[in-house]
């Protein structure tokens, strides 16, 4: 960018040149960001139809049809189905479609505070999907403790986290400042 734009210098005779691109700048900037949000409300009905299809692929209730090799559950056949179906539609690769039916799922059942910041643009749906991936590893009674402690955060912070993201900068890993384990293993972010 050119900084010579942004701060008014000699005579001022630009001055009110360099303000207006500078509001130009501003409400372009603006723009984006609530684009983002009406974005995040789309991608959330997007997931809510595609718990949809997952719903009404189960009623259908699909079995195995081959006659040789290991039979696969009526889930699994299901579970095929529906990713291949999905897919093939959206031109997505079968991890991508398998990623977003599982992140459908979650937002339809116990994350149900995670579907309504993304409702709102709190959060993007990128977030919505790495706090129902990282999940996984949970045990039940812990994912609502879960939930409750990474949206706030969730809001604030890149969706994958990188030390040189701005986001991340000058932030500790517990309240006292101490580092955990994993953050010992990855040095701080250079402090510009």
């Amino acid at each position: 960018m050119n900084r010579a734009i942004l701060t008014p210098d000699g005579d001022g005779s630009d001055f009110a040149t360099r303000r207006l691109l500078r509001e130009r700048y501003k409400a372009a900037v603006g723009a984006v960001i609530d684009s983002a949000r009406t974005v995040a409300v789309a991608q959330a009905e997007h997931a809510a139809r595609v718990e949809d299809a997952r719903q009404a692929c189960l009623a259908v209730g699909f079995t195995d049809q081959s006659t040789g090799g290991p039979t696969w559950t009526p889930d699994v056949v299901t579970q095929r189905i529906l990713v291949t179906e999905l897919a093939v539609a959206l031109r997505l690769n079968e991890t991508d479609a398998r990623r977003l039916i599982d992140t459908a799922e979650g937002l339809a059942g116990t994350f149900t505070a995670t579907r309504t910041a993304l409702e709102s643009g709190q959060i993007s749906f990128r977030h919505a999907e790495k706090i129902i991936q990282h999940s996984a590893a949970l045990p039940p009674e812990c994912v609502a403790d879960y939930e409750t402690r990474l949206l706030p955060i969730a809001g604030r912070v890149c969706a994958t986290p990188d030390p040189a993201c701005p986001c991340h900068r000058g932030r500790s890993s517990t309240a006292n400042g101490d580092r955990t384990a994993p953050d010992r293993d990855h040095p701080p972010a250079p402090q510009p």
